[in-house]
């Protein structure tokens, strides 16, 4: 008798081998409360464990079942890429020896789904990275044994098994009907609903398509699906793969799925289309823009939990060790005016040594003089101290009672708040050979250690040159020669000091007097002093930065921008070093400069979407920001993006100015030519169309008329009044098209109608009639008693179709999508009194035939 299956959840001892041991603190904090006994014990439970688990894994085979209501509870939640999280579904330990056929009735007991209403279908690992399903498990596959099938799916581990579930469910989400075999011609699709403005994304279901279909014809299921209006424009894309970058394209809607490449597993996701509105009111207007966002999320994410673990290990590890971070003259030297400007050294970059607590800090100096060579009797220590103007510094040198501590009590003195890290200053003499010069002596509380940074105005250079211990008491006069020394200038050059106070939130260096006392200037230990050259002699008009404060200001404020072009976003042309407190002229200045134009004000910027890593829509006006920060600024995020276009008039000008493309067809040409617009923004249609004709050929001039249309998806919503302002018109999404009118429209009777005629194809979708426009829109008179069959003649004529091509076409009244064919002998204008409809676009004249050629 065969076995049955052990769901999971079941208390046998196969389960207990699948079972996964939880702690509420990490391993490591565990392990310190056990007593030893126990932590042995422990640890040969645990190797019994595994061996069993081994003993048991040519037994057994984990099945996990994933269903769509486990893609429908993680999609959006707990994932965003692929499909299912395999660890977060339903899991069966089957014995590996047990027919798959005996599965299928235990799934039937545990999701209540019939044995025959079960397809079951194969995942697979693609070379992208992508994980998904892959083919239907075949009837004979099914009979098989579980242990045999695992080899076939997964060779790798024949001790696991990933499946997906299909059932097709009805409203009660009882099963509809038995899955039929899929034809090799069918493909298994998976969908995904995209909201731009609740910025969230969902799973809608599966779908088979034809491969020899077309996305077009899945849209009205799509909108189904999404709970959308049929009339509702929806965009599709496909969800390729997200390792390393993100890859997600837009679906051509007109080619078929096997054109597009569309295979089993492959997931649609789907949106509104936002082409007829402005996109500036969503962060991420598109799915790509979305799930590029996501991946660098998941990654930031993943990189804050690693951190969290190795804080954590850290932290479990803190009672034990020490973190010393041993920062010297060397470490000074190699970064200051290098890696940093302010304060003295980045503590991440020195040496460091993890040291036990119990170990007296005096076996810790005989480690340093082993790795350093510094003898220990030369070696003195200073505790670092984070000051109220947020510098740090060393405040003072370890006492001798100090230094026979253990490393754990001196950490607790010298940083409260983490005993876990002890970062200390290693003073010592060196001779002109690099040796230890004498051992140090004692310092008393009179004296001052200070730190010596030298700035060239000419090279624009900064750099530490030592430090100097000095009285309290004592002056600056009194140490200028050391200065001049270590800065290998003469004895007698004159030579300006400063205080290098604080650099945040803003720079504070000042002039130090020279009569003071150190005292009376208030230097104390720690304390930075830059000296230069003076420039009383030398004048400072040929230097940027004449005196250390400005320096340091530049320094402080010093941005790199990268410039991109306007019409190639995703490159980086160069970069210009800027600083954050310049103006709107003095960065567009600078740029014109670089890229050597005379007129800086046709440049126009554009700032950079910290989110989406494009463009934002809308440019900087000019003097539209004070300062480059608030260019480079994005919803509280810093970038270092900008984007640039030169203009061919000044930008102030071309601001006062609206700008449109038209699109000019020709009446007795087959000809279509671009035209770029530009006029006040108070101007009407009427002067857009006067301003048209001197740019194109008229068929009649001077006498032709011109019209101005509004097209959008092969239909046209609007014809343009000559009075209306052109202010507020947006071509960014719609088509202008302008065109003359033709001599019978300019005097219609009052029994004419002047119609909408657009070409059409229809497809059946999900039992569903469906059209599809394509082609150029018009606009044509039908007189009234006029027949089907003259207005044929009419179109045909001005389309130009063969008498061959024109029989296959079909001729239709439509209205709201819907098509009632006509016949020759119809009078046309009696098909079209109705005044009720919403929108003239919606009723229109069709005339479907295949789309093989322009029209």
């Amino acid at each position: 008798m065969d076995s049955p299956a052990i769901p999971c959840h079941a208390s046998t001892s196969a389960q207990q081998s699948c079972r996964r041991f939880t702690f509420s603190h990490s391993p490591a904090t565990l392990l310190l409360t056990l007593p030893m006994d126990v932590i042995v014990k422990k640890d040969q439970e645990e190797k019994l464990q595994k061996g069993k688990e081994k003993a048991e894994a040519c037994l057994y085979t984990m099945i996990k079942v994933a269903r769509d209501e486990d893609l429908a509870e993680q999609i959006g939640k707990e994932i965003y890429f692929d499909l299912v999280d395999h660890d977060k579904v339903r899991t069966f330990c089957i014995e590996k020896q047990m027919p798959f056929t005996q599965l299928k009735e235990e799934v039937a007991k545990a999701f209540g789904i019939p044995v025959q209403f079960q397809r079951y279908w194969i995942w697979a690992k693609r070379q992208n990275h992508t994980y998904r399903p892959d083919r239907a498990l075949t009837a004979q596959e099914e009979i098989q044994p579980v242990g045999e099938l695992r080899e076939v799916s997964n060779k790798w581990n024949n001790d696991e098994l990933k499946l997906f579930l299909e059932v097709e469910l009805c409203l009660d989400l009882r099963p509809l009907h038995p899955p039929g075999k899929t034809a090799r011609e069918e493909i298994l699709l998976f969908l995904k609903l995209y909201d731009p403005l609740k910025e969230t994304i969902r799973y809608v279901g599966h779908l088979f398509v034809k491969g020899s279909g077309k996305p077009l014809e899945i849209k009205t299921k799509l909108k189904e699906l999404a709970g959308f209006s049929p009339d509702e424009e929806i965009e599709l894309f496909e969800e390729i793969k997200f390792e390393p970058i993100v890859m997600c394209e837009e679906i051509d809607s007109m080619w078929s799925f096997c054109e597009c490449q569309l295979e089993d597993g492959d997931i649609i996701c789907f949106q509104k289309s936002l082409r007829n509105q402005s996109t500036e009111q969503y962060r991420f207007p598109e799915v790509p823009l979305f799930l590029e966002y996501m991946y660098n999320r998941r990654v930031r994410v993943k990189k804050e939990q690693e951190e969290k673990v190795q804080k954590g290990k850290e932290k479990a590890e803190a009672c034990l060790y020490t973190m010393i971070k041993v920062a010297r003259d060397e470490d000074l030297g190699e970064q200051i005016g290098k890696e940093i400007y302010f304060d003295l050294v980045d503590h991440d970059k020195v040496r460091s040594f993890r040291i036990e607590k119990q170990m007296p800090f005096t076996q810790f100096k005989e480690d340093i003089a082993m790795t350093f060579g510094i003898p220990v009797q030369f070696q003195r220590y200073w505790l670092w101290a984070k000051r109220k103007n947020h510098t740090y510094r060393p405040q003072r040198a370890l006492t001798a009672q100090e230094e026979i501590q253990t490393v754990g009590e001196l950490s607790e003195v010298s940083n409260k708040w983490n005993n876990s890290e002890l970062r200390i200053y290693l003073e010592v003499e060196l001779c002109l050979d690099l040796r230890p010069l004498y051992p140090l002596g004692k310092t008393t509380r009179e004296e001052i250690l200070l730190f010596l940074k030298f700035y060239d105005p000419l090279k624009e250079r900064i750099r530490y040159v030592g430090r100097l211990f000095v009285k309290e008491s004592g002056k600056p006069l009194e140490i200028l020669a050391k200065l001049n020394e270590l800065a290998g200038f003469l004895p007698d050059e004159e030579i300006e000091l400063f205080e290098e106070i604080k650099f945040e939130p803003n720079v504070m260096c000042e002039h130090i007097n020279m009569n003071l006392s150190f005292h009376g200037s208030q230097l104390e230990n720690g304390d930075i002093i830059c000296f230069q050259k003076s420039l009383r002699k030398l004048g400072n008009k040929q230097f940027r930065f004449p005196e250390v404060p400005s320096f340091l200001e530049y320094v402080h404020n010093r941005q790199v921008v990268r410039f991109r072009s306007l019409e190639k976003p995703k490159e980086d042309e160069f970069s210009l070093e800027l600083s954050k407190q310049n103006n709107y002229d003095e960065v567009v200045e600078c740029l014109a400069r670089h890229l050597r134009l005379d007129d800086p004000s046709r440049v126009r910027l554009t700032s950079h979407n910290y989110y989406s890593q494009q463009p934002k829509p809308q440019p900087i006006r000019y003097r539209g920001v004070d300062r480059l920060t608030e260019m480079l600024s994005h919803y509280h995020q810093l970038t270092d993006i900008l984007y640039y276009e030169v203009l061919d008039i000044p930008l102030p000008e071309l601001q006062g100015l609206k700008t449109l493309k038209v699109t000019y067809y020709h009446s007795a040409k087959d000809e279509v030519t671009i035209h770029t617009i530009r006029l006040p923004k108070q101007s009407t249609i009427g002067d857009v169309l006067n301003d048209l004709k001197t740019k194109v050929e008229l068929s009649r001039p001077p006498d032709a008329e011109l019209r101005l249309l509004e097209v959008f998806y092969h239909k046209i919503y609007k014809i343009f009044p000559l009075d209306e302002r052109i202010e507020n018109i947006n071509d960014q999404y719609w088509t202008l098209r302008a065109e003359e009118i033709p001599e019978e429209e300019k005097s219609l009777d009052p029994h004419s109608l002047l119609i909408h005629v657009y070409h059409f194809m229809k497809y059946t979708a999900q039992n569903q009639a469906e059209i599809h426009n394509f082609g150029e829109p018009f606009l044509l008179v039908i007189h009234e008693g006029e027949t089907l069959t003259e207005v044929k003649a009419r179109i045909q004529k001005k389309l130009q179709v063969s008498d061959r091509e024109f029989s296959k076409w079909k001729f239709a009244r439509v209205s709201l999508g819907r098509p009632g064919y006509l016949q020759d002998y119809d009078i046309v204008s009696r098909c079209f009194q109705r005044r009720d409809v919403y929108g003239a676009w919606e009723q229109f004249l069709g005339l479907e035939h295949t789309h093989n050629a322009p029209n």
